[in-house]
């Protein structure tokens, strides 16, 4: 019996120093079978993401930033369409917003396709659809008709303003407009608009901070009530015959 002890003593005093060597290992530190030691807690497996994944959500995280910057560029869109400040060049704005909206589509489906044929496809669609659209914006801006100033009365930030258009017609039509404001964000909205051969309308007045009056050359007297900080025109008078009201 004394014998067969001491014959395993080595093996255990092995065992303990094996066990004393884990237990003095840093908390941190992995050995080669890919665990990490913690301490007197035991060990615990340490969790290996691949490298693809790792890269993976920085990029989806952009393309979500960038999905989200497009539809708030396509709600300002939607927003200038709608034009309820209307402002007088509500249609550029309408232009950019949609402009901004491709491209940061554009961008977002770009991260979020693999390289090569796909990011490749995404990229030529979008860029089809940003030229077109530029191009349907500068063939728009060419067929609008520049309107002439005939005459104005002005009541502090705010004009009363008779313009002339120049339709491709023998006779112009003449209309009169609100006006507020100046720079991008000038206000604009259509008082009384007239027919072909209608004379220029003889005269126009604030009748008070709210209501604004055109009289024709026939007699005629329109008055509309104005919303202040919309600009918003109830009614609108668009007479059907040059020689009646």
């Amino acid at each position: 019996m004394r014998a067969e002890f001491e014959y395993g003593e080595p093996d255990v005093l092995r065992v303990v120093a094996d066990l004393e060597a884990a237990t003095a290992r840093p908390a941190d530190q992995q050995d080669d079978t890919g665990w990490t030691s913690c301490g007197s807690r035991g060990l615990a497996r340490r969790d290996r993401t691949p490298s693809g994944r790792i890269r993976r959500v920085p990029r989806l995280r952009r393309a979500v930033i960038l999905a989200v910057l497009a539809l708030i560029a396509g709600g300002l869109a939607a927003l200038a369409v709608a034009d309820p400040f209307h402002l007088r060049y509500a249609r550029w704005f309408t232009a950019g917003f949609v402009l901004l909206a491709l491209l940061l589509a554009t961008a977002t489906f770009a991260v979020v396709a693999r390289r090569g044929l796909a990011r490749v496809l995404v990229l030529a669609l979008g860029a089809v659809a940003v030229l077109g659209w530029v191009a349907l914006v500068g063939l728009a801006s060419q067929l609008t008709v520049a309107n002439h100033t005939v005459s104005q009365v002005a009541d502090g930030g705010r004009r009363l303003v008779v313009v002339e258009g120049a339709p491709a017609a023998i006779d112009p039509i003449y209309a009169v407009v609100l006006q507020a404001g100046s720079g991008p964000f000038e206000q604009e909205t259509v008082i009384y608009q007239g027919v072909e051969q209608a004379p220029a309308p003889a005269g126009v007045r604030f009748v008070d901070s709210d209501t604004v009056e055109v009289r024709t050359s026939g007699g005629c007297l329109y008055r509309s009530e104005v919303e202040a900080l919309t600009l918003a025109v109830d009614p609108v008078h668009r007479p059907l015959r040059a020689d009646g009201c």
